[in-house]
């Protein structure tokens, strides 16, 4: 997959489904990253005392490109870091290194989710439920399993008859829509 590159280019349809970003954005993404990447190594080498010189070590084995979209592509599907690794030919470790690396840049790159952006203020998040009063939101998620607790009232809490054994359960907290139909 090291060719993801060359796949999206001869295929820009398939890029929304692959990474979460449509083909006519991907390319401006791309050069805006790079730019944020030189800034941010340039701040670096100013401060930083060399032992060794630059570019000494040993040099990627996947372009910048292909780090960018290796990231992405972690993002939308959230392979682990193994079969990532896999995917892109290179180790577990450098799999995960590139991730958290290229991650730093796409949060300065990208606009804040609202839930980051409201943080812990109160006041913002009444303005936007009531905002949200007029939507439907549709949660889309598993329970997932869990180690079987010792009391026998919490394992009835957590047991999951549709399973059959014990599991974490998602409870729903928000309003009911307002004209239920």
């Amino acid at each position: 997959m090291r060719n993801l590159s060359h796949y999206i280019q001869t295929s820009p349809h398939r890029s929304r489904s692959l990474l979460g970003i449509e083909y006519e954005q991907l390319s401006p993404l791309i050069t805006h990253l790079e730019q944020l990447e030189a800034v941010d190594k340039a701040h670096q080498n100013a401060r930083k005392i060399r032992v060794n010189a630059p570019g000494a070590g040993r040099p990627s084995s996947l372009s910048t490109e292909t780090e960018i979209l290796l990231c992405l592509y972690y993002l939308r599907p959230y392979p682990t870091f193994e079969i990532l690794g896999l995917t892109f030919e290179v180790s577990t470790s450098q799999a995960h290194a590139v991730v958290q690396y290229w991650l730093q840049f796409l949060r300065q790159a990208l606009p804040a989710s609202l839930y980051e952006e409201l943080g812990d203020c109160e006041v913002a998040w009444s303005v936007v439920t009531e905002l949200l009063v007029e939507w439907e939101l549709i949660v889309d998620s598993t329970e997932q399993v869990r180690q079987r607790p010792g009391a026998s009232e919490i394992q009835q809490q957590y047991y999951s008859g549709k399973k059959k054994q014990t599991t974490y359960k998602q409870v729903s907290r928000g309003r009911p829509h307002p004209n239920p139909s």
